[in-house]
């Protein structure tokens, strides 16, 4: 059929159909267009009513999840290889960069320069699910501090005690490696909580 294939009020068609069959035809294909677009209306107010607010998403990024951190890998051989996908404690206070240390020599670190792209995706384990995700760019990357960096972080994930006790455990690990604290600046967000969905009458 030449032109306007996305026209169902058009009635042109192949010789080889019976003629008695193009209304049924014509009718069947629209049917099928109209139910696709329904659908994809439909995955789309779905995604849009399961999505966070702006105060939910920063509240549940503020919270003490185990984040998975991706950082290109660049592309030895002429290929390209998958991100490099890790987990790692962080800082974040609503409207701020995300803080978080590794070892200036471990695999992120050596990826970790000013202007690097990366993504962090954080999320609730237990029903109902829900998950923030951020792509973003490295801001600053400077010498970590073990008062200043370490110190909180471990607090903020293993509580006061846990925390001093990691850091006296880890001392001399940070002392021999040289550490640094990431800062990333977040440009996109995604976000999806599943409670909102469940909790919607059908």
């Amino acid at each position: 059929m030449p032109g306007h294939h996305g026209d169902c009020n058009r009635t042109d068609f192949i010789d080889v159909i019976p003629r008695a069959e193009v209304p049924v035809l014509i009718e069947d294909a629209c049917a099928r267009v109209v139910h696709a677009r329904n659908r994809a209306h439909g995955r789309e107010h779905a995604m849009a009513t399961i999505a966070m607010t702006r105060e939910e998403r920063e509240a549940f990024l503020t919270g003490v999840h185990v984040g998975v951190l991706s950082v290109g890998q660049g592309e030895p051989h002429g290929g390209e290889r998958a991100p490099l996908a890790v987990p790692i404690w962080y800082d974040y206070e609503p409207g701020r960069e995300v803080r978080f240390v590794t070892g200036r020599a471990s695999r992120k670190g050596k990826r970790l320069a000013v202007g690097a792209p990366v993504s962090l995706c954080v999320q609730q384990e237990a029903p109902p699910y829900k998950y923030v995700s951020v792509e973003g760019v490295v801001v600053a990357v400077d010498a970590a501090d073990v008062e200043r960096d370490v110190r909180p972080l471990a607090r903020r994930y293993l509580g006061e005690q846990g925390g001093d006790q990691y850091v006296a455990a880890t001392r001399e690990m940070y002392a021999d490696e040289e550490n640094v604290v990431v800062r990333v600046r977040i440009e996109r967000w995604f976000s999806v909580d599943y409670a909102k969905e469940w909790s919607t009458p059908s």
